[in-house]
């Protein structure tokens, strides 16, 4: 009879906790989604995060000889 009634207990706890967990994990997630607001940017504008300015095209120069500045 103690047995039967100690592994009773076990499983009440574990379904317990099962519920428990359930139920605050939805709470948490909405809240951070709440609290950051998204500003919509378009892909490629300074305000996006990976963004990285164009560089200036080279001006390509006359091959000089060694020994010889360029003008």
């Amino acid at each position: 009879m103690g047995k039967k009634l100690l592994v009773l207990l076990l499983v009440a706890l574990g379904i317990g906790a099962v519920v428990a967990v359930v139920k605050l994990k939805p709470k948490k997630s909405r809240a951070t989604l709440e609290t950051k607001p998204t500003v919509p940017t378009k892909p490629g504008t300074p305000d996006d995060p990976g963004y990285v300015a164009p560089t200036e095209p080279t001006i390509p120069t006359e091959p000089v000889a060694p020994g010889q500045r360029s003008a």
